[in-house]
């Protein structure tokens, strides 16, 4: 293996509630690198949730080498990868697909959040997606470290609702509090 790798992915970024700076320095410490996957969705793209020093920070853990941008999902290797990857993946796409179905007709709040959620999960299966694809391919220790509370966002639900996706048998349960 080429070192043990934490994987972030930008909702870790912009839902975060405590320090990301702080959290992300702490990881450094005990990773070799952090593969951050969408990065430039929230250094090119800034949401307002994320400030400039927060960016400016982010572009010098990356110029450091600390952070590395793994490889686009277009742009990945699609020969010798396991099937629990190409589920992954089709599952993170079928999300993205309805997604780009559904938002034209959103018209409440509620299907907002629906949207929202849903975008949640698909970048959560790419980041497990993507977690594979690094080990197999670029045969790196990689590990999703998700480490945030998004609760403030989700407050209305209660942790009984359970979203669940199967992907060939494969359940994913996302609990959402």
């Amino acid at each position: 293996m080429n070192g043990l790798v934490g994987v972030k992915n930008s909702f870790d970024i912009m839902l975060a509630t405590d320090d990301v700076s702080s959290t992300l320095k702490r990881k450094a410490l005990l990773l070799d690198k952090i593969a951050f996957h969408g990065f430039e969705l929230v250094t090119e793209d800034r949401p307002s949730s994320v400030s400039e020093d927060l960016v400016n920070e982010l572009l010098w853990l990356r110029d450091e080498g600390i952070i590395y941008i793994p490889p686009a999902p277009k742009d990945r290797k699609k020969t010798g990868l396991s099937k629990s990857y190409k589920q992954y993946r089709k599952g993170a796409d079928d999300f993205l697909d309805l997604i780009a179905e559904l938002e034209p007709q959103r018209k409440s709040d509620q299907q907002l959040r629906m949207l929202y959620e849903m975008v949640v999960v698909a970048t959560q299966l790419d980041t497990r997606a993507l977690c594979l694809y690094l080990r197999e391919v670029e045969h790196m220790d990689a590990s999703w470290t998700f480490s945030h509370s998004c609760h403030e966002y989700f407050s209305e639900a209660s942790p009984r609702q359970v979203l669940e996706v199967i992907i060939h048998q494969l359940p994913i349960r996302v609990w959402v509090r």
